[in-house]
């Protein structure tokens, strides 16, 4: 639980550190979807922008429930470790490797809506120059989805290299398991919950 919190402030830091990059230049003021000023194009790119940070917002609460559960029945394992024999040792493995994907999906969550905050925030710019209402530096705003972009591909990739660990372990765990249940003559089907 505990590492989870850091690792949530840590991907807080993250979208201060972009959100700083953008605000450090400049403030770039939102516009309402149903400002009269604009065409129905335009409200329709920001209302889309919008939704997208509202999305994102909800698959960080999503993700970081979804770590605090995994977490949990981790703890509740290590606590009181069933009966498993040589197979202990990987099912504790597959519950690590577990718990290390949820937080890459959270650490991926919170740089998702970084992303489409920075990009709401572009939208916003683009409207405000493109209708005449504002004037702004697109650059470091296009820095900032670019940069973001760029941190969201490596945590796919990150998280693409972690499954496939899971994967493996879960062969492990197979493996394991069918060895104990020959060695203990057991006929019946028993797995601890380790589905996600």
């Amino acid at each position: 639980m505990v590492k989870s919190k850091l690792l949530l402030s840590q991907c807080l830091l993250w979208i201060a550190f972009l959100s700083c990059l953008t605000a450090c230049t400049q403030q770039v003021r939102s516009l309402s979807a149903a400002d009269q000023r604009l065409p129905n194009e335009a409200k329709q790119n920001i209302a889309d922008a919008e939704d997208a940070v509202l999305i994102a917002q909800s698959r960080v609460q999503d993700a970081q429930n979804q770590l605090e559960q995994i977490q949990a029945k981790h703890i509740k394992f290590q606590q009181s470790p069933p009966k498993l024999g040589p197979a202990l040792q990987v099912a504790g493995q597959l519950y690590s490797a577990q718990v290390s994907f949820a937080q890459l999906e959270l650490e991926y969550a919170t740089t998702n809506l970084a992303l489409s905050r920075a990009r709401l925030s572009l939208v916003y710019a683009q409207t405000s120059m493109r209708y005449d209402i504002a004037v702004y530096d697109l650059a470091p705003l296009n820095l900032a989805v670019k940069a973001t972009q760029k941190r969201l591909l490596k945590l796919r990739k990150d998280k693409k290299l972690a499954q496939s660990k899971m994967k493996e372990i879960t062969e492990q765990w197979w493996t394991a398991y069918q060895a104990l249940a020959k060695s203990s003559g057991t006929q019946g089907f028993w797995v601890h919950e380790f589905q996600n």
